[in-house]
């Protein structure tokens, strides 16, 4: 085994999931219900629930027109008043490894974090790296274009003054 493989090997699965959380792409995007957890909370939010083993990154809970902002990520798991039977909706980015899953976009954003990520310690040269993060963000924008014409777009007014003007359900802001 070369330095270079082993190089590569060691930064391959950190760099993966590092660009799947920046990027957050549509193969990635994950839907379940979450069994309530047993664990107490001593203060604050009335449930708690254990995050997936897949999850990188919890995009929200219930359904995305609904933006609810309610809950609270700490470590493991998701902190919130919500309880719909005894479980959680929520949308989340997965610990997708399945290359043939993988978005050309995402994969040229990939290659670029891990040329990001090794170049130093291959070459010794901060030029490279300084420009390899410049194409990198490119690509990152490249990849969210592409991700998100994809999806339709959703702009979510909420305003609690003007629900209660007229007489609409709001829900208090916790303090």
């Amino acid at each position: 085994v070369s330095t270079e493989e082993k190089i590569c090997s060691l930064w391959y699965d950190t760099t993966r999931k590092q660009a799947l959380i920046e990027a957050s792409p549509n193969f990635a995007r994950a839907r379940k219900y979450i069994p309530l957890s047993n664990v107490e909370n001593p203060f604050g939010f009335k449930y708690a629930y254990q995050k997936p083993n897949d999850c990188l990154k919890v995009l929200g809970i219930g359904e995305t027109y609904e933006a609810q902002h309610n809950y609270c990520v700490e470590g493991n798991y998701i902190f919130t008043d919500d309880n719909e039977n005894n479980s959680l909706p929520i949308r989340y980015i997965k610990d997708e490894s399945t290359i043939n899953y993988f978005s050309p976009a995402f994969i040229q954003y990939f290659a670029c974090c891990l040329a990001v990520n090794i170049c130093y310690q291959l070459n010794k040269d901060n030029n490279v790296k300084q420009l390899l993060e410049v194409r990198k963000q490119q690509e990152l924008i490249k990849t969210n274009t592409t991700d998100n014409q994809e999806s339709k777009i959703m702009i979510i007014h909420r305003n609690d003054y003007e629900a209660a003007r007229y007489g609409l359900p709001y829900r208090r802001l916790q303090k």
